[in-house]
């Protein structure tokens, strides 16, 4: 990690590590619209109970502000079906006392799956061009664990500029047998849904071929998205140590000046 930002300059290279960012594969199925929060942009009426059933009561579809997750470790999962494999894993909570700290880390899960009443939209404008009159229902897997790590970097020594910003998405491509798994568990999960009786009418936006590993790897490349978990540091350290900082330790930036 390194600084050397001048006033005078526009090459500016004062990075800052994103350690952490939970990457997401989306996947999709039509439903119908009383089984999305899409029912609110059909009827201002609906959405107008809706939004008193809230405010007088904390019930009803905008009560619904956090997803239901389901938490699971990769290693856990056949690598084709995302069966599960082995024995139960032992309760975490009563393990900690006796167990190393790196034993616990191989205990806790990589993978969240989580339940959405709702597609997956970058902004409003892909919402309209994609979901307008549509009942979505998405289950949203995400890596907990991911080994890449991203940077920002400034683009320059214009602070208006925007800088650049690499998310390092499988950049390890280890990544990808957990990513895999975490699509098929998905699926899987689905399937159950659907013959328990939740009204799955058919797919949206699914890996063509779930069963072959190029296929769901191009699907992983094509959708992944982030869920805005990032996290980053700055080393604070001076500018001549043998692994130089970006800031000292009255949180200046190095090399930068008025």
């Amino acid at each position: 990690m390194e600084s050397s930002c001048y006033p005078n300059s526009r090459r500016c290279s004062v990075e800052l590590f994103l350690q952490h960012d939970h990457v997401t594969i989306p996947l999709m199925w039509e439903v119908p619209k009383a089984e999305s929060l899409g029912i609110l942009t059909l009827s201002i009426w609906v959405a107008i109970l809706e939004l008193l059933k809230y405010i007088f009561f904390r019930t009803g579809l905008l009560a619904l502000n956090t997803p239901v997750s389901l938490f699971v470790r990769a290693s856990s999962l056949q690598e084709k079906t995302s069966d599960l494999i082995g024995q139960k894993p032992p309760d975490i909570t009563k393990a900690i006392p006796q167990t190393s700290s790196t034993e616990i880390s191989n205990l806790i899960p990589d993978i969240e799956i989580m339940a959405l009443a709702s597609p997956i939209a970058e902004d409003l404008t892909e919402y309209i061009k994609r979901f307008p009159t549509l009942g979505i229902a998405t289950l949203y897997p995400a890596l907990l664990q991911p080994k890449p790590r991203g940077s920002v970097r400034l683009a320059s020594a214009n602070p208006y500029d925007r800088p650049r910003v690499n998310l390092g998405y499988f950049s390890d491509p280890t990544d990808y047998p957990t990513a895999r798994k975490a699509v098929r568990l998905a699926l899987k999960c689905a399937e159950l849904m659907k013959a328990q009786g939740f009204p799955i009418t058919r797919a949206h936006q699914l890996p063509e071929h779930p069963d072959d590993d190029e296929d769901v790897d191009e699907y992983i490349r094509r959708w992944s998205r982030t869920i805005y978990h990032y996290t980053s540091t700055c080393r604070m350290a001076p500018v001549d140590d043998l692994q130089p900082g970006v800031v000292d330790d009255e949180l200046k930036v190095h090399g930068v000046g008025i």
